[in-house]
Formats: C-alpha cells, sequence, structure tokens
C-alpha cells in the first residue's frame, strides 16, 4: 500500500512567501527488490486489503456477491483462494473474517455491493507485502520461520499466521512456489533486515 507524503514548497505571493504543499506517494519500503543466490526478496507495494467479517447467516449471500464481482470462492480458515479472472485473492483467516488482497483499491460500486452482506475495514496501510520466491526462497524463510514449509506440509494456498523475527506474519504460497508474506508495516524495516540476514545465513553475501 502507498502511503501520502507532505512536500513543503515555498511561493511567492506579492511580497511574502507562503507554503505550498504537495502529496507523493510513497511506498514502506521504496519499492525495496534485491537478488541473492538462488532468491529474490521484493516489495508489492500495490497492495490493498480489505479485512472482510460477516453476521450470522452471513455466507451465502457474501459468497453470491464475491462470485459475481470476481469469480471468488469463499475460502476455509487457513486457506486462500484466487479470483478467475482478476489479481485479487481471498484469505481465510478466521471463521467469518476474510482478508481480501488486490492490486488496486476496490471500486465504490464493489465497496458498496459488499457492504450490504458484510463489514469492510480497510487495513492496507497497517501491512506490508513481501514476496519470497526463487529455488531456495524455502531454506530462506526456514531460518526464521516456525513453520513447515515443505509442499506436503504447506501447500499452494496455505496462510498462516505465525511469530517470524518476533513479529506476527501471514505467510501464504503461490501457484509458482513462492510465498507471501505480510508483516506490519509498523515495523517492516527491522522485519525486511531479519529477511536479509536470513538470506546470507543462507545463500551468503554473493548477490
Amino acid at each position: 500500500m502507498w502511503k501520502l507524503y507532505r512536500r513543503i514548497f515555498w511561493i511567492q505571493k506579492g511580497s511574502a512567501f507562503v507554503p505550498e504543499f504537495q502529496f507523493t506517494a510513497q511506498a514502506p519500503l521504496n519499492g525495496y527488490c534485491k537478488a541473492f543466490a538462488g532468491v529474490m526478496i521484493a516489495e508489492k507495494a500495490e497492495c490493498w486489503i480489505t479485512s472482510i467479517s460477516i453476521p450470522e447467516n452471513g455466507k451465502a449471500p457474501l459468497q453470491a456477491a464475491l462470485l459475481e464481482g470476481f469469480k471468488l470462492q469463499i475460502p476455509k480458515m487457513g486457506r486462500a483462494t484466487t479470483s478467475g479472472f482478476a489479481d485479487v485473492q481471498l484469505l481465510g483467516m478466521r471463521d467469518k473474517q476474510w482478508f481480501l488482497v488486490s492490486r488496486s483499491p476496490l471500486s465504490k460500486q464493489v465497496r458498496d455491493g459488499l457492504k450490504t452482506y458484510a463489514y469492510l475495514t480497510d487495513q492496507s496501510d497497517n501491512w506490508v507485502r513481501l514476496s519470497v520466491s526463487g529455488s531456495q526462497c524455502r531454506e530462506v524463510l526456514a531460518r526464521i520461520c516456525p513453520v513447515d514449509l515443505h509442499e506436503t506440509k504447506f501447500p499452494t494456498g496455505k496462510v498462516v499466521r505465525t511469530l517470524m523475527a518476533h513479529q506476527g506474519v501471514i505467510i501464504y504460497r503461490q501457484d509458482d512456489g513462492s510465498f507471501y508474506l505480510l508483516a506490519p508495516r509498523s515495523s517492516a524495516r527491522s522485519f525486511l533486515q531479519a529477511l536479509e540476514a536470513a538470506a546470507v545465513s543462507t545463500l551468503g553475501d554473493n548477490r
């Protein structure tokens, strides 16, 4: 998710100078992307996260709305589903709660449609999304992740919330064998340093 940062310019009006403000978008980790031997760590800055929760007996109408809007099935807790035609994923976080992860903000029409059946909360500013990919990505993550990420234990579409480098992180596996990590934005830098240290410790610093 992008944040807006204020830049101040001074312009002359008559005999005085007054401030003029301009807002500039900036990703949490400035679009970080670094290749190690066999692994790529990259920030996925275009990431919007909407928390969806439902009242009692609200699952069926929500499912109909998601199918119509995204061709998206509601996953079980601990699983993820991917849209049939859009770059959208739905993460099953707990009973009656999901994270809708997309590369662009939901349109007003879509939000208003979903609000008919569910409670929506924008979580985008709370998280940073990182991709860890490559032939040895699992070995790197194993340095700081207590979850067994072998494909027999952690197949495509599995979602887990766990502690990594003393931080609560959501990790889920993609079709190509890579992993997405959602980490708290407030400590994104320290979490990235832990990932880099894990990569260097596993692979060496031959980038």
